[in-house]
């Protein structure tokens, strides 16, 4: 009883910074079009957390999305976000650790589109607040072949209305979820001097079994999870 409290009131708080939303009609059509696939995306848990002891100070980031640097402070650990695609196999790929960070609008306005979620409108309002880093999950010795920061704004309250999606992701095997409507986008700098910035656009997705616990490690430090139910997906995606 004590967990789901603790997930209600992460859920209440992270709903109170919402924005109105614009969004394109690519969106309304793919929610409700075919079957489309994923190979790279996560599946994303909330849980209960311990044993994290971030930064002090502010950080200064990249962010891609407001096309500038800004120092952000680092809070507490929100999601767990496991490799995941629709496909047969997550191939191994890292986990992402994602925490919370000080609101503040975008102020600019920025469109993103996923073959398998649709498109996403993220209007001036748009407020930032998760920060997600790529992870290496000890307990399995899973390491991330990347090390980048995703800074995510958020345009809507989600909506749990959506289509039928087959996802499988390294904590369930593969089985028909309802994915909503996208209302995060995210955005992270390359992860080495050269190439192009990665793009993630997520949606709520339907609930399920709780995963188990996990410990991670990435460059804020070590964090230790007991997960609940997933709560999003997120699958790459590029600017508009």
């Amino acid at each position: 009883m004590a967990f789901r409290v603790a997930i209600s009131v992460i859920v209440a708080t992270s709903a109170s910074v919402l924005a109105p939303f614009t969004l394109g009609r690519p969106s309304l059509a793919a929610i409700g079009a075919g079957t489309p696939a994923f190979e790279k995306g996560y599946v994303c848990y909330l849980g209960q957390f311990s044993g994290f002891r971030g930064p002090t100070s502010a950080v200064l980031f990249r962010d891609v999305l407001a096309r500038e640097s800004r120092s952000l402070r680092i809070g507490s650990p929100f999601y767990v976000c496991a490799p995941a695609t629709s496909g047969p196999a997550t191939g191994g790929r890292g986990y992402v650790v994602c925490y919370t960070t000080p609101a503040r609008s975008l102020g600019v306005e920025r469109g993103l589109v996923s073959n398998f979620l649709g498109s996403l409108a993220l209007p001036r309002t748009s407020t930032r607040d998760l920060i997600c880093v790529d992870s290496d999950r000890v307990d399995q010795r899973v390491s991330s072949t990347t090390s980048r920061v995703f800074v995510c704004y958020r345009s809507a309250k989600p909506s749990a209305s959506g289509r039928t999606v087959r996802v499988r992701d390294a904590f369930r095997r593969a089985e028909a979820a309802v994915a909503g409507v996208p209302y995060r986008g995210c955005a992270a700098p390359p992860a080495l001097s050269a190439g192009s910035p990665s793009y993630l656009v997520c949606s709520p997705l339907s609930s399920g079994p709780s995963a188990g616990s996990v410990v991670l490690r990435n460059r804020f430090g070590f964090v230790k999870a007991v997960l609940g139910s997933r709560a999003t997906l997120c699958v790459e995606a590029e600017r508009r």
